[in-house]
This record gives C-alpha cells, sequence and structure tokens, in this order.
C-alpha cells in the first residue's frame, strides 16, 4: 500500500460549505447589510448634530462680537467726550484762568469766533448756538 503525505491545511478546502452554514449565510448577509446600513444612518446623524452645534456656536459668538464692538463704540464716545472736556478745561485755565468748582457745575461759554468751523456746525445742528 502506498502511503501519501497528508496535504498542508492550507491548501486543503472543502467542496461544499456545510449544510447548516448554507442555510444561514444569506441572514448573516441580511445582518450584515442592516448593521452596515444602520453604522451609516448614526454615522451621518452626529455629523449633522455636531454641524448644528457648531452652527449654533458661531451665531453666539458673532453675536457676542456685536454687542463687544457696541461696547467699545460705547467707549471710544465716552473717552472722546472726556478727552474734549480735559482740552476745554485746559484751554479755559490757560486763556481765562478760570477753574471748575468741585461743587458747582456751571456751563462755559465761548464766543462764535473762537469756536471751530466742526464746532459751529455741531451747535447749529444741536440747537444750543446763539450769536454770542
Amino acid at each position: 500500500m502506498a502511503y501519501t503525505p497528508p496535504l498542508p491545511s492550507s491548501l486543503y478546502r472543502p467542496k461544499k460549505l456545510p449544510r447548516v452554514i448554507r442555510r444561514q449565510l444569506p441572514v448573516f448577509r441580511l445582518c450584515a447589510i442592516v448593521v452596515t446600513g444602520g453604522l451609516v444612518a448614526v454615522g451621518i446623524t452626529w455629523r449633522n448634530l455636531i454641524h448644528e452645534r457648531l452652527t449654533l456656536d458661531v451665531g453666539l459668538q458673532r453675536s457676542r462680537i456685536e454687542a463687544l464692538r457696541k461696547e467699545v463704540q460705547h467707549f471710544d464716545g465716552q473717552i472722546e467726550v472726556q478727552l474734549s472736556y480735559s482740552r476745554l478745561a485746559k484751554w479755559a485755565l490757560e486763556t481765562n484762568g478760570w477753574r471748575a468748582l468741585p461743587d458747582h457745575t456751571t456751563s462755559v461759554r465761548i464766543s462764535e469766533k473762537e469756536m471751530t468751523p466742526a464746532a459751529r456746525d455741531e451747535a447749529k445742528v444741536l440747537g444750543i448756538y446763539k450769536n454770542e
């Protein structure tokens, strides 16, 4: 009797799959398709939620930037008012020797010839321009 050496296991392949696996294979394929579809759907939903959250964050940041921009404009206006008052007080002290009283507030009147054209236009717009 001749002895044939066994084939290596990597070359051995059965001709048919067992009957149990052949009957269950379509179910496994269907389950794999359903699971893959579910994972894709969950991934798309997750991406849309992240995009929506980012859109809301960007909108909130833009509104905060606008509020800060308005606040900066407000402070710029206050700085201009303070600077113009300090310049006016310095001019009043240098030209006429006037000093502000700490307990009393008075209005300072400037003659027309000492006003700049821009100040004259502003006084006309505000309605406080009188021929003095």
